[in-house]
C-alpha cells in the first residue's frame, strides 16, 4: 500500500512537471520550479552561497555536480575524448569547445574589425585591444604591452 501512494506521488510530481504548474517561484527573478529543493538551489545564482567545497584545494560552489567535476581535476580522470583527435578533456563543455578546432566554427566575432574566434575571451581580450587598455597581448603569457 505504501508503495501505491510512493506511485501516486511520482505521478503527481510527473504531472505537475509536464502541465507546467510551477508553485516555487524566485522573490529575485521570478523564475519559477516545480520543486521547493530546486528553488532552493537556485537561489544560490542571486546569493554568495557555495556550500561544497573541494577538501584537497578548498575552491567552493554552488552546486555538488559542479564540485563532482572539478574533483575530476585532481584525480586526473579525463573521461571526454575527442572522437577525431582522441584529445580527452575533464568536462564535456570542453570537448565541445574543442570540436570547434575540428569544425572551423568561430562563434565569437568583433563588431569593429570583424575578426572571429572561437573562445569568448579571445574577443573579450580583441575588444580590450581596441579600447585601447591593451595595445597588445602576447600569445604565450597574456602580458600586455602598451
Amino acid at each position: 500500500m505504501d508503495e501505491q501512494i510512493h506511485n501516486n506521488d511520482d505521478v503527481k510530481r510527473r504531472q505537475c512537471k509536464q502541465g507546467g504548474e510551477h508553485r516555487y517561484s524566485c522573490d529575485v527573478c521570478n523564475k519559477s520550479f516545480s520543486r521547493q529543493r530546486n528553488l532552493k538551489r537556485h537561489r544560490r545564482v542571486h546569493g554568495g552561497e557555495h556550500p561544497y567545497s573541494c577538501d584537497l584545494c578548498h575552491k567552493s560552489f554552488k552546486h555538488k555536480a559542479s564540485l563532482m567535476t572539478h574533483l575530476r581535476i585532481h584525480g586526473g580522470e579525463l573521461p571526454y575524448v575527442c572522437d577525431m583527435c582522441n584529445q580527452s578533456f575533464s568536462q564535456q563543455s570542453h570537448l565541445k569547445m574543442h570540436h570547434r578546432i575540428h569544425s572551423g566554427k568561430r562563434p565569437y566575432s568583433c563588431d569593429l574589425c570583424y575578426k572571429s574566434f572561437v573562445h569568448k575571451p579571445t574577443l573579450t581580450r580583441q575588444l580590450h585591444i581596441h579600447s585601447g587598455e591593451l595595445s597588445y597581448v602576447g600569445d604565450m603569457c597574456n602580458h600586455s604591452v602598451n
